[in-house]
């Protein structure tokens, strides 16, 4: 994944070896919001593999993992979540910074709670104890992309210049309604990040795909959707639609952040994309994952696009990733589309999704369904190797909502015929739920990347 115009990001190899199981401590000071609470010092165990480090806190009441990757420069960025064993206490974010000396990592951050307030200064001082023969590879410097350590985000206007990059540019409100999109309501009063990435292969103007994160903010494996696309020779443009209005998630709240204004905001990205000279926008395309393939779907819908951005400018090809299948129509922009999803998700009722598919088509649309059997939610995120528990996340698989944003109509499971959507928001807070499972899957996430390049030979991307 390129920095610039010519750098890509590539593996390059160390002299230091770091391969190991590392230990040490982990020290807080004291609360720092709410109720008053003590410094603290516990343990903390570290494993590098290949470049690629994970930290663990554990104990019979909590547990808390971090993850990274080491820099050319030595340095390391660790992020993750931790949470209690018992339901009632929310989870929590930790963010590290620190860099390898020899045999010994020091680090510093903070912990943050779920609405991106700093609860606690922490640091982490870790000595590897078993090393490994591995020669370690390291990266070099990437685009972090959701960092509260940087804000080197400068705020375009345009991309006439022809860079790429860190940058920021005003995007929609957050409490910005998808009635609000349709009918041009649209007011650019919020500031989001992005890194925009040019590929090292093939010749310009590029084809460009717009990465659209799910309700965990930007993760590991979508910095490397950013660099699996550059090597197909496929610009990116990855979105941080948290971190700028201090969100650190939303899958326990999604109201923090509409879903209107997610969508509005990767057809405003769009519109920024077509002013710069070495991208092709007719050969624009969006993927999103859970929260963001919402976005990948709903930016087809004609009414949506127009209000919005207005002109003819529209996505070539939407790729939604276990992103929900309620969105109903009666135009779509016509390009073509492909959902995937697991038969396990928590979130996706499958014949909800077939109905999906069979409406868009109806419509004209080349829409296509693949569901995964066996899978979960999360499936392409290596990080969730593991089955995992989130209690507190919100779902609505059990309402089974239909919802026609052009006709402004729904339906669900409760009142299974169409009626006015002005009840939509009260019904589906009746039938929420909350506890998700999230887990990886290999062979899933090689056959989605597989699907995903053979639609792009399809479409001219490849």
């Amino acid at each position: 994944m390129s920095l610039a115009v010519g750098m890509s990001w590539q593996v390059a190899a160390s002299s230091t070896e770091f391969g190991g199981e590392w230990k040490g401590t982990f020290e807080c000071g004291p609360m720092l919001v709410g109720t008053a609470g003590a410094g603290l010092s516990q343990s903390m165990t570290m494993t590098v593999r290949q470049g690629g480090v994970q930290t663990n806190r554990a104990t019979d009441k909590y547990r808390e993992e971090l993850r990274g990757r080491i820099g050319a420069d030595k340095s390391i960025q660790l992020e993750g979540e931790g949470h209690y064993t018992a339901d009632s206490f929310p989870p929590w974010q930790t963010k590290l910074a620190g860099s390898f000396s020899g045999n010994r990592l020091m680090a510093s951050g903070a912990v943050f709670g779920l609405d991106g307030t700093k609860r606690r200064d922490c640091k982490a001082d870790l000595t590897r104890v078993a090393g490994t023969s591995e020669q370690v590879q390291v990266h070099a410097a990437a685009p972090q992309v959701s960092s509260f350590y940087s804000n080197s985000y400068e705020l375009v206007k345009s991309l006439e210049d022809g860079r790429s990059g860190k940058i920021a540019y005003k995007s929609v409100s957050r409490n910005t309604t998808v009635g609000d999109l349709k009918s041009g309501r649209v007011f650019l009063n919020d500031t989001v990040h992005a890194v925009l990435s040019l590929p090292s292969t093939g010749k310009a103007p590029y084809p460009v795909m717009v990465i659209a994160h799910s309700s965990a903010g930007v993760q590991n494996k979508d910095r490397d959707w950013a660099r699996w696309f550059n090597e197909q020779g496929i610009a990116t443009l990855l979105v941080d639609t948290f971190t700028p209005r201090g969100i650190t998630q939303s899958a326990t709240d999604q109201s923090v952040l509409y879903y209107g204004a997610t969508i509005g905001e990767y057809l405003v990205a769009l519109k920024l994309l077509a002013t710069h000279p070495a991208i092709d926008i007719k050969r624009a395309g969006i993927i999103g994952f859970s929260r963001g393939g919402v976005a990948a779907m709903a930016t087809g819908i004609e009414s949506i696009r127009r209000g919005t951005i207005g002109g003819d400018l529209k996505y070539a090809v939407h790729f939604p990733v276990y992103g929900g299948c309620t969105y109903r129509a009666d135009r779509w922009t016509g390009a073509p589309m492909h959902q995937f999803v697991g038969s396990e998700d928590s979130y996706e009722d499958i014949e909800i999704c077939r109905g999906w598919q069979e409406q868009a088509k109806a419509k004209g649309v080349d829409a296509n369904l693949t569901v995964f059997p066996g899978v979960h939610h999360g499936f392409d995120n290596s990080d969730q190797m593991a089955l995992r528990q989130f209690p507190n996340a919100e779902y609505w698989k059990d309402c089974k909502v239909e919802w026609n944003v052009d006709a402004g109509q729904f339906r669900s499971a409760r009142h299974p015929y169409w009626h006015s959507d002005n009840s939509m928001v009260e019904e589906t807070a009746a039938c929420k739920n909350r506890g998700v499972t999230v887990k990886y899957d290999e062979k899933a996430t090689a056959d989605l990347k597989a699907a995903v390049r053979e639609k792009l030979k399809q479409v001219g991307f490849i």
